[in-house]
């Protein structure tokens, strides 16, 4: 557990190095986007081209995840974490020398191999500093990372992209030095034995094979995939074709839900202190399907940001709380694999859910989108919150046995 006592959690310098690995992984896409029209031009490629780049470097994850936390758990987790991060940030680097768009593609390839277990083991590694109220605490802390880094790091790629296309593709070099504090200053738990591969695999089986874990990686699919699919793609031209909004109006509107998550995900220990962890999950789904279905019903530009703010509130609830349980319920010898299936559970919704609303698009128009995506969130609030059951009486009972 962690060793740093004085002043709050938040501070604790181990926790502040998973903060450094977790802002670091999120820069392979956030920074890159708002450089897109100036890549094109400097590549003359399209704009279906363009997004190549973004499936480049996150479809790797999908299949590789896994197999990293799987070497993570036999050899431990720095040794998987700090060559991760200088293979992630020298390949990233390297695209700003580039002037063939198909060597671009094979290094945002590499890049995603190499940032394939970041996203994972950050969780995996809190999970293993701290325990009960601190977990979650940290947990929520660590959301509220990736939610500033959600709205910094457009902002930031476009600042950089005015000096040039390129520029963007050196923000991830910053992972060199958090390769360096990961190797000599995080003070972590490693797992202490190795146990045969076969009974490795059947306990890492065994620890996903239960109706609990697949509702809580059916919940991060389903969740990531409305995100993606619905509202990162349909809402700005909701916004566009309802109201007439401006880039400017409709950045506003579109920031104002990671703010509130991000605030709201401050809070996770507090809340948890009030709320079951299936309360929790349960009224973060339902509270995300009702924000998601309010959208086509506002009456105008500024009304859009009630849905904005119940979708906010909900995922500060969900992904803390639905991050911790996963750590609660996976072993520590099998830890990493089973957090970055987690991850690749996020991976396939982030991949598949434009396609699938592409199809509901096509068939119920701009309303049908986001009316099926906020339904099918609140029928999984009810499916999840049955199939999880009284988590917090097995938990006890998981405590007293060990």
């Amino acid at each position: 557990m962690s060793t740093d006592k004085r002043g709050p959690l938040y501070l604790d310098r181990n926790l502040l190095i998973i903060f450094c690995v977790t802002a670091t992984a999120m820069l392979g896409t956030g920074s890159l986007t708002p450089a897109f029209p100036q890549i094109m031009e400097a590549f003359n490629i399209n704009s279906q081209q363009a997004g190549w780049l973004i499936t480049a470097n996150t479809l790797p994850g999908i299949f590789l995840a896994p197999v990293w936390g799987v070497i993570a758990d036999r050899i431990g987790r720095k040794k998987v974490l700090v060559p991760s991060l200088i293979f992630y940030a020298v390949s990233g680097g390297a695209m700003a020398f580039i002037s063939d768009f198909n060597l671009l593609l094979a290094l945002r390839f590499v890049q995603g191999c190499a940032g394939a277990p970041l996203a994972a083991l950050n969780n995996t590694v809190i999970g293993e500093l701290f325990v009960g109220r601190a977990r979650m605490e940290a947990m929520g802390y660590n959301a509220s990372v990736q939610g500033t880094c959600m709205l910094g790091y457009p902002l930031l790629g476009g600042a950089v992209a005015l000096f040039g296309w390129h520029y963007p593709f050196l923000l991830p070099l910053i992972g060199l030095p958090v390769a360096w504090l990961v190797a000599f200053r995080l003070k972590n738990p490693e797992p202490k034995r190795r146990q045969p591969m076969l009974e490795y695999l059947g306990g890492a089986l065994g620890s996903v094979n239960n109706r609990r874990m697949a509702a809580l990686y059916f919940c991060n699919i389903l969740t990531v995939a409305v995100s993606f699919g619905v509202l990162i793609v349909y809402f700005a031209l909701l916004l566009s074709y309802k109201f007439g909004a401006s880039s400017l109006e409709i950045g506003i509107v579109a920031a104002f839900s990671p703010v509130v998550s991000t605030l709201v995900s401050t809070q996770a220990g507090r809340i948890r202190d009030r709320m079951s962890f299936r309360s929790m999950i349960v009224v973060g789904l339902a509270l995300s399907g009702l924000g998601v279905s309010l959208n086509p019903l506002a009456p105008s530009l500024w009304w859009m940001l009630v849905p904005a703010l119940v979708r906010g509130v909900a995922q500060g609830l969900l992904n803390p709380s639905v991050n911790t349980l996963v750590v609660e319920f996976a072993p520590m010898d099998s830890r990493a694999a089973v957090m970055a299936l987690n991850s690749t559970m996020f991976r396939i919704g982030q991949t598949f859910g434009p396609f699938l609303f592409g199809l509901i698009y096509a068939a119920g128009g701009m309303d049908g989108v986001f009316h099926v995506g906020g339904g099918l969130l609140m029928l999984t609030a009810v499916v999840v919150g049955f199939a999880i059951g009284d988590v917090d009486k097995v938990l006890a009972s998981k405590r007293e046995k060990e």
